[in-house]
């Protein structure tokens, strides 16, 4: 059982993984979206989904931080 549970949080952890490269070569236009979607074996719009899925996060993200910045120096 621990090697099952084990195994799928390694799993989740590769897809988190390749998730931030994707979106880190998007970022810097090493590689079109097609090319990634052929690298990955994923289709073009699921690329593209997941683009759109890091992005809101990372900003989700960085609200959270801002918030949490702003609020120790309120009174």
């Amino acid at each position: 059982m621990r090697e099952i549970r084990e195994l799928s949080n390694n799993i989740a952890t590769a897809h988190r993984q390749r998730d931030q490269l994707l979106a880190a070569l998007a970022l810097s236009q090493s590689l079109s979206r097609a090319d990634m979607a052929r690298a990955a074996g994923l289709s073009k719009p699921r690329i593209d989904q997941i683009l759109y899925e890091v992005a809101t996060e990372n900003a989700r993200r960085q609200q959270v931080e801002g918030e949490a910045r702003v609020r120790r120096h309120m009174p």
